[in-house]
């Protein structure tokens, strides 16, 4: 219009609203049980617009701009069952109880070379495998004191998302008979996912831009007559990637 507008407005949330989850209220871990997981909401923006200044565009080219940004963290939490640490000796004694909570019944582990089951359901340490051990130094240990079902470990990782949009728009009436209107508009969402599957050691990476532009030509070839040109370019692209800002990914790590 022949006036310049515009507005403002931010939003903001954060983990005091929250009621704290089953499976966290579950935990042994005060950090966990005293509370809800961190969370911070931020989502604030402007826009703007009116006519160009000066005496040449007088009602003739007016302009309109918008940006809006979205800061997203949350703390996901997740459970799930991973090796006692006597089991992580090659001792699995636990499981000749029948309520070891792991599985409906007793399980004994038998001797791949002899069929027969180990004594005591404990592997001899000479006969764990190196390379085994080193995967198992991968998985995180139970969490003390906490079981839900088969769970023995309940575990939390970050979860950011962060968005940002810009718009801008102009209009250029050359005369009666021709006007110009071009639009531009970008999106970017960035984000890493807490989990990928049960653990966190393959985080996923995200990065999606993505932008519009469209130029449209109006002319007015007489009072029963018109022609419209339009142009529009978009781009939607998807990158995705694994988090290593942890290092869990290392081989190194585990040896």
């Amino acid at each position: 219009s022949s006036r310049y507008s515009g507005s403002g407005s931010f939003f903001y949330r954060d983990e005091s609203l929250q009621a704290n989850t089953w499976t966290r209220n579950r935990s042994t871990n005060p950090a966990e049980n005293s509370g809800p997981a961190p969370f911070d909401y931020k989502q604030y923006g402007y826009a703007f617009g009116g006519p160009v200044p000066g005496d040449r565009f007088r009602d003739r080219f007016f302009f309109f701009g918008a940006q809006e940004w979205v800061d997203y963290f949350a703390l996901d939490t997740n459970t799930a069952t991973v090796p006692t640490d006597a089991m992580r000796r090659g001792d699995f004694s636990e499981l000749l109880n029948p309520a070891n909570g792991f599985f409906s019944g007793a399980r004994t582990i038998n001797d791949p070379l002899t069929g027969q089951p180990f004594p005591g359901n404990i592997i001899p340490a000479n006969r764990l495998s190196p390379n085994g051990l080193a995967m198992l130094r991968a998985y995180p240990t139970p969490t003390p004191g906490f079981r839900q079902n088969t769970a023995n470990l309940i575990q939390t990782s970050e979860n950011p998302r962060d968005q940002r949009k810009d718009t801008i728009r102009l209009d250029y009436r050359v005369t009666s008979a021709h006007q110009f209107t071009y639009r531009y508009s970008a999106s970017d969402w960035v984000a890493i996912d807490a989990f990928r599957g049960t653990f966190p050691f393959a985080r996923t990476d995200w990065h999606r831009p993505n932008s519009t532009q469209i130029f449209n030509w109006t002319a007015t070839l007489r009072n029963n007559l018109l022609n419209e040109m339009s142009y529009s370019y978009s781009l939607d692209e998807v990158f995705i990637d694994v988090f290593t800002g942890s290092g869990l990914h290392q081989r190194s790590r585990t040896g």
